[in-house]
């Protein structure tokens, strides 16, 4: 029984040992494309995104404030309301602007009763001058007096005019169309002018055009030009990508923590008034765009087989050699790879533009092994991970575009 089981498994050992060697030596072997792994060579559209974060804001908004103190006696508008140019929104309390109108208008018309006395004791001293009754030291003083009588009237039509402006300041009116996006006072509060105009509210002028606002680190914003693309989301609706373009570029830099960047501004259509002042936005600047190009994975650029230098020349492939360009392996029909020079274009950090007179779309091109331990040296001669050098041929009318 135990001699058995010995030869039991001196015949599974050999069978084990003769299939590897079978797998080992037999070319073209679909066993030989399973130790790679690979992507399919596509043609479509590329991108070169630069992400940000950013803020979005009306596009103009108006600060309306009250240019006289006192208590709010009414309010017109609230909240998200529309309001037309002109439009009364609030009314300061008027009882006391009022009543200084009325003290002006009395104080006004008694300087010009006074300066209607003064003009006719300034006729009389004329008559009474010529027929030397009084000197002309006392003709001076008539006459400068109905100068002063003059100036008191000037003076009482000035602050006549100031308290019918400041009655008129007391009715805030709206600036522009737009919506009320904030409030600030309620009735019966008491508003200061004393240094600055107070805020009241805050109108945007219109929601349908909105700005985004956001900061561009200084490493990518030399690929940040007005008129790009731009495509963003907002958590309110993470599965909608709305679109703007660049309108401007900022050249003052911000500098937080010793990183340097700059303000770009994002010009918005916001129709449906979807999109809220204040909402936080996920950028993408499209800095470069190609479109209908070969593209393959940035993996199959940086792949490459054992024991091939780095500095590789093709001479005998016939491709030609020259600056930036770089190598990929396609993946043959018999299973081994072979090396095609590219030229890379753009890349989105996954996928890169290349051009090549002999890769086409469709192509298998490897990205990286598929086994634990393949990174090894070369075996055999037929060890699959040893590349079977050929001249890769030129496709007839194959552009590489």
């Amino acid at each position: 029984m135990r001699l058995d089981r010995t030869r039991l498994l001196v015949v599974v050992l050999v069978v084990v040992v003769v299939a590897i060697v079978l797998l080992l030596r037999t070319p073209g072997s679909t066993r030989e494309a399973d130790a790679f792994r690979n992507a399919t060579v596509e043609r479509g559209d590329i991108s070169v995104l630069v992400t940000a974060t950013g803020t979005l804001s009306p596009l103009n908004t108006v600060q309306v404030g009250s240019q006289i103190s006192g208590t709010i006696a009414e309010l017109h508008a609230d909240f998200n309301s529309r309001v037309r140019n002109g439009e009364l929104i609030a009314l300061i309390d008027t009882t006391f602007l009022a009543a200084s109108v009325k003290e002006s208008r009395a104080a006004l018309e008694r300087s010009r009763a006074e300066a209607k006395q003064a003009e006719m004791e300034l006729q009389r001293a004329k008559v009474l001058v010529k027929k030397e009754i009084i000197s002309q030291l006392e003709y001076d003083i008539v006459a400068t007096a109905y100068q002063s009588a003059l100036a008191t009237v000037r003076s009482g039509e000035a602050q006549l005019e100031r308290a019918v402006v400041s009655l008129r300041h007391a009715s805030i009116r709206a600036p522009v169309d737009g919506v009320v996006i904030s409030r600030n006072v309620d009735v019966g509060q008491t508003v200061a002018a004393s240094f600055s105009a107070p805020t009241l509210f805050l109108i945007a002028n219109d929601l349908k055009n909105m700005q985004l606002e956001a900061q561009i680190d200084e490493g990518d914003i030399g690929m940040v030009r007005e008129g790009q693309r731009v495509t963003f989301t907002v958590n309110a609706y993470p599965e909608k990508v709305f679109e703007g373009i660049v309108s401007q570029v900022r050249l003052e830099p911000i500098t937080v923590q010793d990183v340097v960047s700059y303000t770009i501004i994002v010009a918005v259509s916001n129709p449906r008034e979807e999109l809220m002042p204040g909402m936080t936005a996920n950028l993408s600047v499209h800095a470069d765009e190609r479109s209908d190009v070969l593209k393959v994975p940035n993996a199959a650029l940086r792949f490459k087989p054992p024991g091939v230098p780095s500095d590789m020349q093709l001479q005998d492939t016939g491709q030609g050699t020259g600056p930036g360009k770089k190598l990929v392996w396609r993946l043959a029909e018999d299973g081994s790879i072979e090396p095609v020079r590219v030229d890379p274009g753009i890349t989105d950090g996954s996928y890169t533009e290349v051009s090549s007179p002999v890769l086409a779309e469709g192509d298998i091109v490897v990205t990286g092994f598929s086994r634990q331990g393949s990174r090894g040296e070369p075996r055999t001669q037929n060890n699959p991970f040893q590349p079977r050098f050929r001249r890769p041929q030129r496709r007839s009318g194959q552009t590489g575009r």
